[in-house]
């Protein structure tokens, strides 16, 4: 079993076919994920055509999420500050990640409490579901 750190479909499919059955919890969706509506996982592949890794999904999640804080920041009419962005994204709720994360975030004690387990299929060269989507929110 791995965590986000060992879970990149190019790192996990590199241990060739022992790893079948492999699982981890992922919070994100992987690039080739066609699941559901997801605009922001089609936006990204039409950037970038080429597999993207869970860090490139990690980066894109966390600009969106500090583009939101800042744009809750101002709107409520205060300075861009350490202090006043820590509040503005400890207030969201239910953020629609356009399918970079398959189900609405929320922000938590500092963290993203959502995650899915996924399970190496060596046959498919991927990883897929093998959980719904878990949150604790």
């Amino acid at each position: 079993m791995g965590t986000f750190w060992s879970m990149d479909n190019s790192t996990v499919m590199r241990m060739g076919a022992n790893v079948d059955g492999f699982l981890g919890v992922m919070p994100y969706r992987y690039y080739y994920d066609t699941e559901g509506k997801a605009p922001m996982l089609e936006r990204i592949r039409k950037m970038r055509p080429e597999y993207q890794s869970t860090g490139y999904m990690q980066g894109f999640l966390s600009a969106m999420l500090l583009t939101e804080a800042a744009k809750r920041t101002l709107d409520a009419g205060n300075e861009l500050t350490g202090k006043n962005m820590k509040t503005a994204l400890s207030s969201i709720r239910n953020f629609d990640t356009g399918g970079v994360i398959g189900v609405p975030l929320s922000i938590k004690g500092n963290s993203i409490p959502v995650g899915r387990i996924y399970r190496a299929d060596f046959k498919q060269q991927k990883m897929v579901p093998a959980s719904e989507w878990i949150s604790l929110q």
